[in-house]
């Protein structure tokens, strides 16, 4: 009786544990369900933007579908584990291009760098991108090699 009830406490005190780690979150995985729907934004150099990201691979990666003033794009968004990093790739119709490789990820913050080119095939400067969501806004602050920074706020759109 004693070996049974032992038994049956080891599998209480494990499952108790193996339940608390399937349910804690990875920062990476918060952030990729928590760009999923719809988002907006206007931006001086690309005027309205809009982007709609839906989940892939069992949660593990997104895809967005978008389009701004100069055309469409889409971009691929998903976390890399053999590097630790969660990483974006865009492709426009415009030919211009790039991947934001953030290595530092949290709940609510992102900071990494992008390496790109323009519409013309000519390699833009590397920029560095601090992300901030709070609720249903995204704040992207870019800083390029002179220090010259921008931001945008993204707003997620109400669900129908």
């Amino acid at each position: 009786m004693l070996k049974s009830c032992v038994c049956v406490l080891a599998m209480c005190v494990f499952t108790g544990i193996h339940s608390q780690r399937a349910q804690a979150a990875q920062p990476q995985e918060v952030w990729l369900k928590a760009i999923e729907g719809t988002w907006t934004w206007r931006d001086d150099e690309r005027g309205d933007v809009t982007v709609t990201f839906t989940s892939h691979a069992e949660g593990k990666g997104m895809v967005g579908v978008g389009k701004d003033d100069n055309g469409s794009f889409v971009s691929i968004i998903g976390w890399e584990p053999w590097d630790n990093v969660l990483t974006d790739t865009g492709f426009h119709s415009s030919g211009s291009g790039g991947r934001i490789v953030y290595n530092e990820v949290t709940d609510t913050t992102l900071k990494g760098t992008r390496k790109g080119t323009d519409a013309d095939g000519n390699k833009q400067p590397d920029l560095q991108f601090d992300v901030v969501r709070k609720g249903n806004k995204v704040t992207v602050t870019t800083t390029n090699d002179k220090r010259v920074t921008k931001t945008s706020v993204l707003t997620k759109a109400a669900k129908n």
